[in-house]
């Protein structure tokens, strides 16, 4: 498992893209309300540029509740310098891959987010050292690209018990049956959470769990991947960035640490 809880993408103010709608600038993938979108002009190809003042460790990047399709192509580039145009790392255009279909009468785009409309794409690559990241998006799919949050930065990697992980899809909607008899459906939010359990933490593990415990608290997302290279299935349910809800270590005999976690989607 991977956890990502310092993003980086929240510490510049120097983000730009080709085109926006009025209402949903670029500036919305800063944000931790899933509402907030970035959406495009159009489906044209989409190049957004983030640049920092100074240089950032990078290994992750995740676009979270898009509504790319399957046929989409991105592309990402890792620069050394914010005026280099030689990319350090360069993935070449590549498809999205997997994602899951819509919710019932929505559309995977910034209407369905709160109903568990959109898809998550997440890049792993080895450490570097940036000052500018870049994503081009491809798709003549949809009539235009929709973004709710886009995060990056160097990852922290625990070892969890696969026999622990408990994906939720919690569907608050509710069904009421009239007087007449009749069912009505009362469409509310839909969102995942994950639970898992970490049997045995090394002493690196620990200390790493207590300084994201510390730092993020209950308060600010992070990002967890359970997926790794399983099922293509599992790239969009087991990864997930939201809200730890509950926190344990429980230390046994020999300080033997283990911790059970739950999280819920942003």
């Amino acid at each position: 498992m991977i956890v990502l809880n310092a993003d980086k993408i929240k510490t510049t103010s120097n983000i730009s893209v080709t085109s926006n709608v009025v209402g949903y600038p670029v500036t919305n993938i800063q944000s931790d309300r899933k509402s907030y979108t970035w959406r495009s002009t159009d489906n044209a190809t989409q190049t957004l540029s983030i640049t920092w003042s100074t240089p950032i460790e990078v290994d992750t990047v995740a676009i979270l509740n898009h509504n790319l399709t399957t046929n989409s192509n991105i592309q990402i580039k890792y620069y050394d310098t914010a005026s280099n145009v030689t990319p350090s790392y360069d993935t070449g255009t590549s498809k999205i891959g997997n994602v899951l279909s819509a919710p019932y009468s929505y559309s995977n785009n910034a209407t369905s987010w709160a109903y568990g409309g959109g898809n998550n794409y997440l890049k792993r690559t080895k450490p570097y050292t940036i000052q500018k990241l870049v994503i081009a998006f491809q798709s003549y799919d949809v009539d235009s690209f929709d973004v709710s949050r886009i995060v990056c930065g160097k990852s922290v990697n625990f070892t969890v018990d696969p026999e622990s992980v408990n994906l939720i899809f919690n569907d608050q909607t509710k069904n009421i049956r009239t007087e007449a008899g009749d069912m009505i459906t009362d469409i509310r939010p839909s969102f995942k959470e994950l639970e898992f359990d970490m049997q045995v933490l090394d002493a690196n593990e620990r200390k790493n769990l207590v300084n994201i415990i510390r730092a993020n608290g209950s308060r600010v997302p992070v990002l967890i991947d359970l997926a790794g290279n399983k099922d293509s299935d599992l790239d969009q349910t087991l990864n997930l960035y939201g809200y730890f809800d509950e926190l344990s270590i429980n230390l046994g005999t020999m300080y033997r640490s283990s911790t059970s976690i739950k999280i819920n989607e942003y």
